[in-house]
């Protein structure tokens, strides 16, 4: 079943309000499908080279250590949460202008 960007992103940011890196990991994955192509994002790094963005990378790579790291490291979602919101629609916007410079000015062979 797909999930409305909207959706996945109130789902995101409610894992982020709680501070729970484990929903949070498997929010974000699953906002990440609804801004790329679905089914890209299966893992934190495949969102971070969807997105491209160095902010989000970052936040991506905190709550990875946070869920995996050697210590045990308490993790806030508020900076995640922050970039989510940024980068909401960005991805498919872009697409989406991508597709329609292509459609308008086409390339000659």
């Amino acid at each position: 079943p797909t999930t409305s960007a909207r959706a996945a992103l109130k789902t995101l940011l409610a894992a982020c309000d709680a501070d729970d890196a484990a929903a949070a990991r498997r929010a974000v994955i699953q906002w990440a499908n609804t801004q790329l192509d679905p089914g890209k994002a299966s893992s934190l790094e495949q969102v971070a080279e969807g997105f491209g963005d160095g902010a989000l990378t970052e936040q991506l790579r905190m709550l990875e250590a946070a869920l995996y790291g050697e210590k045990e490291q308490a993790w806030s979602g508020e900076a995640l949460s922050a970039c989510a919101r940024r980068l909401q629609g960005s991805a498919r916007r872009r697409r989406r202008d991508d597709e329609g410079e292509l459609r308008l000015y086409p390339q000659s062979a």
